[in-house]
């Protein structure tokens, strides 16, 4: 169970795909006046059923293990209405990087420690949804409110290098600079050889 704000609990599978911090169903936010009404930036998810559209927002108060966190950016499914399990509320490996977790599979059961060197929830900077094709990234979706809009970076758009960097096939293993600090400036080349420059901000 989950807690947002002064919600009832909602239930919420554990989802060690979902590389984000909490996605809410829209069964759950949508009937939930305070989540409806939060500001939000246009988003997309990947994953199971392919691409779709979220509202990127931030949470003023979460609830987990009975452990409350304020201010965690967070996505509300725009998804719903089938009952599938990709429409559920779901907790992201974001959210548990917060605690030492012990899975009891046998049993059934979770157990939380709150970490004291936990780390700040990741949050996108960008406003971009990149798909990584061998040696570039192909550009799925700008969010019209984001840097990456404001810097000219459109749907199709092919990036083979940041930064400099050129993009290989371990590109995840490295820090999403999408993730960096605000204010960093990042230079993106585009397969064609021209050149965006953005700054990354809290856009949402």
């Amino acid at each position: 169970p989950v807690r947002v704000g002064s919600s009832p609990p909602i239930q919420a599978m554990l989802d060690l795909g979902n590389g984000g911090n909490l996605t809410l169903g829209k069964a759950d936010w949508s009937t939930i006046p305070e989540l409806a009404r939060l500001s939000h930036a246009d988003g997309r998810g990947g994953g199971v059923g392919g691409w779709h559209s979220l509202r990127n927002v931030i949470l003023p108060e979460v609830t987990l293990g009975q452990h409350p966190f304020a201010n965690v950016p967070g996505e509300l499914n725009e998804r719903g209405g089938t009952g599938a399990a990709t429409e559920m509320t779901n907790v992201g490996i974001g959210f548990l990087k917060q605690f030492n977790v012990d899975l009891d599979f046998g049993r059934d059961r979770l157990f939380l420690r709150p970490r004291p060197d936990a780390p700040s929830f990741e949050r996108d900077r960008a406003g971009v949804g990149l798909e990584l094709h061998g040696d570039r990234l192909g550009v799925m979706f700008v969010s019209p409110q984001g840097p990456a809009a404001a810097a000219g970076l459109k749907p199709g758009d092919e990036i083979v290098a940041v930064d400099g960097r050129k993009i290989t096939s371990d590109y995840y293993a490295s820090d999403d600079w999408a993730n960096g600090k605000a204010v960093r400036k990042v230079e993106l080349t585009r397969a064609n050889g021209t050149k965006v420059r953005l700054t990354l901000a809290d856009y949402y």
